[in-house]
């Protein structure tokens, strides 16, 4: 998209940073974009198992289980008595540009037609050395060496999770697979949130050591650990002794299911290293080869990612969906203009629960009284919910939510354009700090936002949550603060309702309060706790531009002025689809409060202006961006590839045109 030149952005009168934390300093700036964005795809995000959602208008039932994925047809490898899945289990090895083997790792069948799932460390480049292919050797017999069979390529992975999903591709001479007659022996895939201290586990892989065989180790379940970020089990700890080479491979229960995978992320020793990669020319004789030392790469491996952690990416990749389509770059189109309809925050439906209107379902353990709409979940793995009439398309969607008792892993929010029992979308949070989308199609379960934390999230108490529908895009709030956007195309419109779920303890009551139905595009107040005080924070740097600061960047040139003059910081972009920002080099801060007053001095309103903050070089930031059009949106680059956040949105609350906006980022 071609836009006007002559784009100019000031940001006037103060520049205030208040900090309250200091740890690793990273710089914070000002920045003006011409550029276009492209609507993005989810991004990857740790992932866990799908909430239970509802299936009636007002229902308590079994929750379901976590979907399973499936692609085609197969019947899956489980153990008899005296047999083991082996043919589901393949070594991987990583090719460097010549079509050499550098390292190795294990992998477990998880489609007929050739899906693999594994750890991202065994498929992907580390910091020396790029991966150039992937060769696949399948199981024959347990006491003869894999068989290379096929080249694959890595289809979608998460490196925080350490997951990956890689599919043979071609037969080792390049020729195309035909996935219709593949056939390929796939592993059943357990439930790991089932699985007990003591319970027995196996894990077959090709560990790199004790020979060219596939190996087994024995073991029971010692327990388990969490993680950051990662609602529920993060790794499931066992006495079994796994080496460095089985990353990727198999953790089995006692039906022969897959529960978890070898990951060396959980890797727990400081010692006893027993795998290793000759990738260096160690001897320095020119050569890398079994002269050279055996470089380490891993030790005893004690800890598995839960199964039910990768069946989201599972999902994605039998979705189609691909690394390229799961991070687009945000300047590959340009950004089309966003309308907001007339009536705009008009209320369509509104309920305090003062009285009980006689529009919602109320049955056992819910209850409207005491101006609340109180819902009790008696049993584990239960759920109950209610709905209520209209057909309402694009919405914003809105309710104010309180836990009255119980423990704090749950789940509770909102059901959107739900068409009947088996088609419908909800949208969850839970008391100890996750959310979470999903689906429910022709009565099958899927993922649209896996479970992912929020510092949001007021933990046990009181949160306002929002949905805000418009056409095939929806975003997520939480206390007033926008958290994620997806999309999906598969109900354009519905009723709207409310639901609660237990899941490994009973008793779970949440209330309901101040339900509020708009059309999209009214204002609407933060109520969140920032959980810093500008007020009591300590001021680090404020800058009125009275005058040029030399910390600065006011150089100008290859389409680009910068400069300060009438107590404002100026950045003209003179030519179209360019980029221009100004870092202050000598703030060096990591936990901060950023007030800026920004403006449009001239140019187009199709434009972007903001704040970028733990500015690292021109390849890693975060950008907090407007459009003098009234739109928003937040995205980060990472190592140069940028990726939407916050995809752009329309808000009433910024002065279009020439008008000032004061903008501030936590």
């Amino acid at each position: 998209m071609t836009k006007d030149k002559g784009q100019m952005t000031n940001f006037k009168t103060s520049f205030i940073l208040l900090i309250l934390l200091a740890s690793i300093g990273i710089s914070c700036g000002l920045g003006s974009r011409v550029t276009g964005e492209e609507e993005p795809t989810p991004l990857s995000r740790l992932e866990a198992t799908a909430t239970p959602a509802p299936t009636e208008s007002v229902s308590t039932t079994e929750a379901p289980p976590a979907p399973t994925p499936t692609s085609a047809p197969a019947t899956p490898v489980a153990a008899a008595v005296n047999r083991l899945p082996i043919e589901s289990i393949v070594q991987i090895w990583t090719l460097d540009a010549d079509g050499e083997l550098m390292w190795s790792g294990s992998g477990s069948i998880i489609s007929a037609d050739g899906y693999i799932l594994t750890n991202a460390h065994v498929v992907l480049a580390d910091k020396y050395y790029d991966v150039y292919g992937l060769l696949v050797a399948l199981t024959g017999a347990e006491d003869e060496p894999p068989k290379p069979t096929y080249q694959a390529e890595t289809i979608i992975f998460d490196e925080d999770l350490d997951l990956a999903i890689i599919r043979v591709v071609t037969d080792l001479d390049g020729n195309s697979l035909d996935y219709a007659v593949l056939n390929l022996p796939i592993l059943e895939l357990g439930n790991s949130d089932e699985v007990g201290l003591g319970a027995s586990l196996r894990i077959i892989g090709y560990p790199g050591i004790g020979g060219e065989t596939i190996t087994l180790t024995g073991g029971e379940v010692a327990g388990f650990t969490s993680e950051t970020g990662v609602k529920g089990r993060a790794y499931i700890k066992t006495s079994a002794t796994i080496a460095g080479g089985n990353s990727g491979g198999a953790g089995i229960d006692a039906e022969g299911r897959l529960i978890g995978v070898p990951t060396q992320l959980g890797y727990g020793g400081d010692d006893d290293i027993v795998d290793c990669r000759v990738l260096a020319d160690t001897n320095n004789d020119g050569v890398v080869d079994g002269n050279d030392a055996c470089i380490p790469t891993g030790g005893f491996i004690n800890a598995l990612r839960p199964i039910n952690l990768a069946k989201p990416l599972i999902q994605r990749a039998f979705g189609g969906e691909t690394m390229a389509q799961a991070t687009p770059s945000p300047t590959e189109a340009a950004r089309e203009p966003i309308s907001l309809p007339d009536n705009a925050g008009q209320v369509l439906f509104e309920d305090d629960f003062s009285t009980d209107k006689g529009v919602w379902g109320v049955i056992d353990n819910l209850s409207i009284k005491d101006n609340q709409f109180s819902f009790r979940v008696e049993e584990a793995s239960d759920y109950i919910w209610s709905t209520f009439g209209g057909d309402y398309d694009d919405v914003d969607y809105q309710v104010d939510t309180r836990k009255l008792g119980g423990p704090d892993n749950n789940s509770f929010g909102q059901i959107f354009r739900f068409q009947d029992a088996d088609n419908f979308y909800a949208y969850e949070i839970s008391s100890d700090g996750f959310y979470l989308v999903s689906k429910k199609e022709d009565g099958s379960w899927s993922t649209l936002i896996p479970w992912t934390a929020s510092p949001l999230i007021n933990k046990g108490g009181e949160n306002q949550i929002a949905v805000i529908a418009q056409s095939d895009q929806f975003s997520f709030l939480i206390n007033g603060v926008q958290v994620d956007t997806t999309r999906d195309s598969s109900f354009s419109g519905g009723s709207l309702g409310l639901l609660v779920s237990s899941y490994d303890e009973a008793g779970v009551a949440i209330a309901f309060d101040n339900v509020l139905v708009r059309v999209p595009g009214g204002q609407r107040e933060i109520a969140a706790p920032t959980g810093m005080d500008a007020a009591g924070a300590a001021l680090t740097f404020q800058d009125d531009f009275s005058s040029p600061d030399p910390n600065w960047n006011l150089e100008s040139g290859n389409g680009v002025e910068r400069g300060v003059e009438d107590g404002e910081l100026s950045l003209r972009v003179v030519d179209a689809q360019t980029d221009a920002w100004s870092t202050y080099s000598s703030a060096n801060l990591s936990d901060v409060i950023v007030e800026v007053d920004a403006r449009k001095a001239a140019g187009p309103d199709m434009n972007n202006y903001g704040v970028l903050c733990r500015y690292k070089d021109p390849d890693n930031f975060y950008f907090l961006q407007l459009g003098s059009d009234g739109t928003y949106a937040i995205s980060r680059y990472l190592d140069g590839d940028g990726k939407m956040l916050v995809d752009w949105a329309k808000s009433s609350a910024i002065n279009t045109g020439e008008g000032v906006n004061h903008i501030r980022v936590e």
